[in-house]
């Protein structure tokens, strides 16, 4: 989440010199295909979106980014130790950090993953959650451009009463986006 991204193209006029617009990097694809005066293939799904209509000037509908990041957590040892998923079996992982970035705010709810479907496990049969973590991070001071990007992702207020109803807003958007 949080990657730069330039994109030029000189033929089109009046494009916007910065924006603070949330994209995605599935939406290079459809981009960069549209540029080219390609036709994406038919039959096939893409999940993002060109975003010529925002070099072009016009307004952008999308209000959220998605993303995943594995864990391996083993049952001995602390949590955070050694759980890293470079170079191993994705059969290997144990929970999932499913991410929403909307323009303020950045939930990640670390959840249970089912390694046989490929899904989170946001509740079991007898009800019980399969979350065992939240962080939510408060970006509405951070600047459109910023330099340092883990600005504003030092203080996890996932757990400030103030800050329920906003969390329940964006869990439900990341159990819609990533069914169980």
């Amino acid at each position: 989440m949080r990657v730069p991204l330039i994109i030029s193209a000189p033929w089109i006029k009046a494009q916007p010199r910065r924006s603070d617009a949330i994209v995605e990097l599935v939406d290079v694809l459809p981009t960069i295909a549209q540029l080219a005066g390609l036709a994406l293939p038919a039959g096939e799904v893409f999940d993002g979106a060109s975003l010529v209509p925002l070099l072009q000037g016009e307004a952008w509908r999308k209000t959220a980014a998605f993303s995943q990041y594995p864990r391996r957590v083993r049952p001995t040892g602390p949590e955070w130790k050694d759980n890293s998923i470079i170079h191993k079996d994705r059969s290997t992982f144990t929970h999932m950090g499913c991410s929403v970035r909307v323009a303020d705010w950045r939930l990640t709810e670390w959840v249970l993953w089912n390694k046989t479907a490929l899904r989170p496990l946001w509740t079991f049969a007898n009800g019980s959650s399969g979350v065992v973590a939240r962080e939510l991070y408060d970006h509405s001071a951070t600047r459109d451009f910023p330099t340092d990007f883990n600005q504003g992702e030092n203080a996890n207020v996932a757990d400030e009463p103030k800050f329920a109803q906003l969390l329940a807003q964006l869990s439900a958007r990341l159990r819609s986006h990533f069914p169980g």
